[in-house]
């Protein structure tokens, strides 16, 4: 399993965004914070810099199929609750949101990709 979490770097009062894998043994800096050797004042400012790694690196906008045929069965924007075909998900596991046209964008997705959901537990998946 690997679990992800913001952690203070040993020996240090800095801290980096960083999975453990518990069949290596091993904790690895992920994110920016492993592309640019980041070293944040907080856990928090840890947590934000794997937000926007994944909104920049990891984030796919998409269409679901043609459902017109079944419109009371489409999905509804997670913000407007408009009927909508299209939808915004980060890889791998973060989450997928049915989003309108107008929605359907970085800053939205922003708002609804919480912290809580990078956090150890909620980050937690098998490799």
């Amino acid at each position: 399993m690997n679990f992800l979490s913001a952690r203070q770097i040993e020996g240090s009062n800095k801290w980096r965004y960083t999975c453990f894998n518990d069949k290596l043994h091993s904790t690895y800096a992920i994110g920016y914070c492993y592309r640019n050797n980041c070293l944040h004042e907080t856990a928090e400012e840890a947590k934000q810099c794997y937000k926007e790694y994944l909104l920049n690196n990891s984030l796919v906008f998409g269409v679901r199929a043609d459902v017109s045929a079944q419109a009371k069965l489409a999905p509804t924007c997670a913000i407007c609750n408009e009927p909508t075909l299209h939808f915004a998900e980060v890889l791998p596991i973060y989450g997928v949101w049915s989003l309108c046209l107008k929605h359907n964008n970085k800053e939205t997705v922003s708002k609804l990709l919480t912290l809580r959901v990078i956090n150890e537990s909620q980050g937690s998946y098998d490799v």
